[in-house]
């Protein structure tokens, strides 16, 4: 069986209420999808849908603000990326874009400053690096005379000299870390990256061809698609490892439905990954910058 992706949309449309019970981590690329295929094919209800979600997420978590745990993640900065990243495709307006984020930035600082007493390990380098991109993106919109401006880039600061100091640990991680870790460092330092001899592309440890195949082999989807555009973008083999991706997500697919429809698997994490393979097959020709976001918007999905 052949699905469309209008098929999933709707089967996503009419289970939505599996996410709206679920936590942060599968509303928000949920609300992507949505934005994103209803813009693309002129949907309205889906970009409504996504804008409702989006604002039960907002409403949830600022609410929350008050009652800081003491333990430091990158969920609220994560939401303040998603939310300007949003804005930047045009998915939505608000008037009150900066007073959210306000409220973000007074969390995610709360967040940040428990963070960076801390050592990096395995377990919160995606934090670390989520921060670092929230703080990149937020420093854009803000004024020269904010008076936040100078936390924000002593911040800043913090995170690329301690994310330098485990440049060891961020190779060993995996080439999601690595990619992010690459174009956040890119971004922050523009002028200076080519002075940082020690950082550079992932490293291959076979062939290429061979590094990409196993990316695909094991379902890693979104990170050998950033792979096939670092390394192939300019080669004839582009547009065949993305023929190779699609089939792929689409074979996925039809298992994951399967399952949906035997009811043998938790619904949610299904869900969540149907919803991955949902939005690269939605996608078309996106921006590097585009897929990296989605990088970080999937680490914490998994």
């Amino acid at each position: 069986m052949k699905l469309s992706i209008h098929n999933i949309a709707q089967l996503l449309l009419i289970n939505s209420e599996v996410f709206k019970s679920n936590g942060l981590n599968g509303k928000m690329p949920l609300v992507y999808f949505f934005f994103n295929y209803g813009a693309k094919y002129s949907k309205q209800q889906y970009s409504e849908l996504a804008f409702e979600i989006l604002e039960d997420v907002l409403m949830e978590e600022l609410s929350a603000i008050e009652k800081h745990t003491g333990e430091a993640n990158s969920k609220i900065a994560s939401i303040g990326w998603s939310l300007i990243q949003f804005i930047e495709n045009g998915y939505f307006e608000s008037d009150d874009l900066e007073d959210i984020l306000e409220l973000i930035d007074n969390s995610a600082q709360a967040d940040f400053e428990i963070l960076i007493e801390k050592d990096i390990d395995i377990n919160n380098l995606s934090d670390f690096i989520i921060h670092g991109h929230y703080i990149l993106e937020r420093v854009k919109l803000l004024k020269n005379n904010n008076p936040f401006l100078l936390k924000l880039n002593e911040a800043l600061q913090s995170v690329l000299l301690k994310l330098d100091e485990n440049y060891n640990l961020i190779i060993n991680s995996g080439y999601l870390n690595h990619l992010l870790y690459i174009d956040f460092l890119k971004k922050s330092k523009p002028d200076s990256y080519k002075e940082f001899n020690h950082i550079k592309a992932p490293k291959v440890k076979e062939t290429k061809e061979n590094t990409f195949s196993s990316l695909i082999n094991n379902k890693s989807y979104e990170v050998g698609i950033i792979f096939n555009e670092l390394y192939f973008r300019d080669t004839e083999l582009y547009k065949k490892n993305k023929l190779i991706v699609l089939k792929q997500i689409e074979n996925d697919i039809n298992k994951l439905m399967k399952s949906l429809l035997n009811k043998t698997n938790d619904y949610s994490l299904l869900f969540s990954k149907l919803i991955i393979q949902a939005i690269f097959l939605c996608r078309d020709n996106e921006s590097k910058d585009q897929n990296l976001f989605l990088l970080g918007l999937f680490n914490n999905l998994k």
